[in-house]
């Protein structure tokens, strides 16, 4: 009897063995598993915060763009010599004309006009010192004391200019004419009278200005200008 007694008791003592050895493991199994998800959740932190700091180092460091300069005092893109003093109408000695818009004259501004146009900008709203004005044929005709207009007289306003002894370019655009562009050159006997103001011709019927003029994709060769100082 007290052989069995003791057997049983033996068999008690490896069971609660097992049992706490299996409570030991099961406790250091939730112990490693929940080391395991702060380990990640750290490593996930540490990424977003290294992404986070890399975004901002970027954003600190990234070069700024300059604004656009939308008026400039200085534009290239007119230019012209500022000895000569060109101011007057100029008119074709033929008629050029594409579709209904027949070229009237060139007007050009006094000298003062251009420097204060390349370096402020167009001040009046229907003028530049530098333009080809057409007239629609098919408008009606206005009489007034300077002579008769053309209800609908489109300007073609400069948008590019170079005037010098050598050439004289324009470019121009008209929503209705179109663009504008012009090739020509002074006679040197007509430039030799408008280096002085003093002595600017009133009125000539030679052919002082040549050049090629191309309307909304349309070339007139040669078209010869005489000019007119204007009343």
């Amino acid at each position: 009897m007290k052989k069995q007694n003791g057997c049983l008791v033996a068999c008690l003592i490896v069971v609660g063995i097992v049992v706490v050895i299996g409570l030991v493991h099961l406790g250091v199994g939730n112990y490693l598993l929940s080391k395991k998800f702060e380990l990640n959740e750290i490593k996930a932190s540490e990424s977003v915060a290294s992404a986070t700091v890399e975004a901002i180092s970027q954003s600190a460091f990234e070069p700024v763009l300059p604004a656009p300069v939308l008026n400039s005092s200085v534009d290239e893109a007119f230019v012209h010599d500022k000895a000569l003093e060109l101011t007057g109408y100029y008119f074709s000695f033929e008629p050029v004309q594409i579709g209904n818009f027949r070229l009237a004259h060139i007007d050009m501004g006094s000298n003062n006009d251009l420097i204060k146009f390349e370096k402020d900008g167009q001040s009046i709203p229907t003028w530049t010192p530098f333009e080809f004005e057409f007239e629609d044929i098919t408008s009606k005709e206005i009489q007034t004391d300077q002579g008769n207009f053309r209800e609908n007289s489109p300007r073609v306003f400069c948008t590019r200019y170079l005037i010098t002894r050598e050439v004289v370019t324009f470019e121009g655009y008209d929503k209705q004419v179109g663009k504008v562009s012009f090739t020509g050159k002074f006679t040197t006997q007509f430039l030799a009278n408008m280096v002085n103001s003093t002595s600017i011709l009133t009125q000539d019927k030679d052919a002082f200005l040549t050049g090629d003029l191309i309307i909304n994709g349309k070339t007139f060769r040669n078209v010869r200008f005489q000019y007119w100082a204007g009343d």
